[in-house]
C-alpha cells in the first residue's frame, strides 16, 4: 500500500535497478557488453535541485559511465513506479516460522537454501571482493 510506488515522486533524485536495460537501450548494452543483471542503475532526476545533485556527482566521479535514456520505455519495467509489490500470500506463515524457528529454517523452507546454496554465495562474495582489489 506504499503510496510512494508511482511517477509523481517526492524525493530530488530516484535511484533504482535497470531492469529491462539491455532491451530499451540494446544498443548501449552491445557496445559495453552488460545487461541489468550485471548491475545498471537508474538514476531519475525529478526536481532542479536533483539536476544540481546529478551534475555535481558526474563532476567529482571518474568512474561514473552513464548515457541519457531518451525513452519512457523503462517504465514498464520498473514494477514500483507503477504500482507497489504485491503482499505475499504467506507472509504471516512466514513472519510465525521467523519467530518460532529462526532465519535457518525459514531460509530453507522459503528460499531453498542449502548447503551448496551457503557455499555458492561465500565464494561469490569472495570472488566480487577479490575483483575489487
Amino acid at each position: 500500500s506504499c503510496k510512494f510506488a508511482n511517477l509523481d515522486r517526492e524525493g530530488d533524485i530516484t535511484l533504482g535497478d535497470f531492469w529491462g536495460f539491455e532491451n530499451i537501450m540494446p544498443s548501449t548494452s552491445a557496445k559495453w557488453n552488460i545487461k541489468a543483471q550485471d548491475g545498471v542503475s537508474l538514476v531519475m532526476v525529478n526536481s532542479e535541485k536533483g539536476r544540481a545533485l546529478w551534475k555535481d556527482v558526474l563532476r567529482n566521479s571518474e568512474q561514473c559511465f552513464y548515457e541519457l535514456c531518451l525513452s519512457n520505455a523503462f517504465i514498464r519495467y520498473q514494477h514500483n513506479l507503477n504500482a507497489p509489490t504485491e503482499r505475499p500470500s504467506n507472509v504471516d506463515e512466514f513472519r510465525e516460522d521467523y519467530k518460532e524457528y529462526g532465519f535457518e529454517y525459514v531460509a530453507k523452507k522459503y528460499a531453498n537454501y542449502s548447503m551448496r546454496g551457503k557455499i555458492r554465495f561465500i565464494l561469490s562474495r569472495g570472488y566480487h571482493e577479490w575483483i575489487k582489489r
